[in-house]
């Protein structure tokens, strides 16, 4: 009992330690890590080619930092593979930084590459001489000597690591936004990313190289993690749509009047009565920026309808994703009346800017990560995860197990807060 007990405490203390959250707001700038926070800086690969010398085949790695100092051979053959074998299974292979700082070399036995196309994968964590890392696994296939065709995604799940989602936090509330993680059973990124529920377009602006708040982020990397469909509503598998909520009433989750997405808010699917929705929907109900409205004297405003330009944010970090609904809109209090894109106003609609998706937490509510979902470090979502919310019991269990409800342990109680061995102790001091 006093083992159950102490697991109940280190439990809670874990939970309670979890007391930081990443800004709201797009513009905010993080705290400057401190040194256990720090990890190798990602690279990428840009382009791989493949020259005949002789009897070997030579593999040219372009990546977009500095991968060494200087010339010299690696020890790290298990993170390069051809059509599925590694590099340190094969017999004559060899691995090589060169005189330019960005390029890594392997070569291998031309027998070795069969008759047919030739796959080469270079694998996430492979850590350079400089202290980068490859944060995910490269496909490149090469149909003879030139310039490979990157395969960006693959469409076989086994080319990805699987990783499985293990619990998800109590909903708190954070600067009036509901504030949910969803945890996994590994890290998922090498690096903190914000918002990649949104657009490429709007990432690159937001957190380009220039960037001064983000020093992390790099168009390179954002381009690739949308070249592999991590992120960006296109894609039928980025975090836009594998990510779903749902709950039985809050403010929104219809189009605005005058949003021009043209969004169909249909539900994604349903756990029992609660409806799912995926992030691009979720997106969709917050007012545009330039929205016309009339304030409460009836007079016409042209100043953004929206204080906010995201109602749904998305941000990545170590084991973990937080995922946050937006509360009550600012500029609610001065809302007399919505206009559409004709600028007629809208008969019945809501007088609030529908930017309050935080629902109630006393209510049931429903998350989904779905098949299918590529995390930036590579690894993969392999199966659906569906939870519930339990509101009195305060806690999400899966919706699909056989899970039995939950009982209170009324061990404790029984005993009037005593554990065993301090009854036994009382006992004996009571002699």
């Amino acid at each position: 009992m006093f083992k159950k007990l102490a697991c109940i405490v280190l439990a809670a203390l874990c939970v309670c330690g979890i007391s930081f959250a990443l800004p709201l707001s797009a513009g905010a700038a993080d705290p400057a890590p401190s040194a256990e926070e720090e990890r190798p800086r990602a690279i990428f690969l840009q382009s791989v080619t493949m020259t005949e010398e002789g009897e070997n085949a030579r593999f040219s790695c372009l990546f977009d930092k500095e991968v060494s100092e200087k010339a010299g051979d690696l020890d790290a053959k298990a993170y390069f593979k051809f059509n599925g074998k590694s590099l340190s299974d094969i017999s004559g292979s060899a691995l090589a930084y060169t005189e330019n700082a960005k390029e890594i070399v392997a070569s291998v036995p031309k027998g070795e590459l069969g008759d047919g196309t030739v796959r080469m994968n270079v694998l996430g964590g492979f850590i350079s001489e400089t202290e980068c890392v490859t944060t995910v696994r490269y496909i490149y296939d090469f149909y003879g000597s030139g310039a490979g065709n990157r395969i960006y995604r693959s469409d076989n799940m086994d080319d990805y690591e699987e990783v499985t989602v293990t619990s998800i936090s109590v909903p708190t509330v954070e600067s009036l936004n509901s504030c949910i993680y969803i945890y996994f059973s590994d890290a998922v990124t090498p690096k903190k990313y914000h918002d990649l529920q949104w657009t490429r377009s709007w990432l690159i602006s937001a957190y380009g190289e220039n960037n001064k708040q983000h020093p992390d982020f790099s168009n390179s990397e954002l381009n690739l993690l949308y070249n592999y469909q991590v992120y960006d509503p296109q894609w039928d598998f980025s975090i836009a749509h594998t990510l779903l909520f749902g709950c039985e009433d809050y403010n929104g989750l219809k189009a605005y009047p005058a949003n021009t997405g043209n969004i169909d808010m249909t539900p994604k699917g349903t756990v029992g009565d609660i409806e799912l929705f995926d992030m691009r929907q979720l997106q969709e109900s917050v007012a545009q920026e330039g929205v016309p409205y009339l304030d409460v004297n009836g007079q016409p405003q042209t100043r953004n309808g929206s204080t906010q330009p995201l109602s749904v944010q998305i941000h990545f970090d170590e084991n973990w994703i937080q995922f946050i609904l937006k509360g009550d809109a600012r500029a609610d209090a001065d809302l007399g009346t919505v206009l559409d894109a004709a600028g007629e106003k809208v008969e019945g609609y809501p007088k609030t800017f529908n930017e309050n998706l935080r629902p109630d937490f006393n209510q049931v509510m429903a998350i989904k990560v779905a098949k299918g979902m590529l995390l930036p470090n590579g690894k993969m979502v392999k199966q659906d995860f569906t939870f519930l919310y339990n509101p009195e019991r305060k806690y999400w269990r899966l919706a699909d197990s056989a899970q039995a409800e939950y009982r209170e342990d009324e061990t404790l109680s029984n005993q009037q807060g005593y554990t065993d061995a301090e009854l036994a102790q009382l006992a004996k001091n009571q002699k």
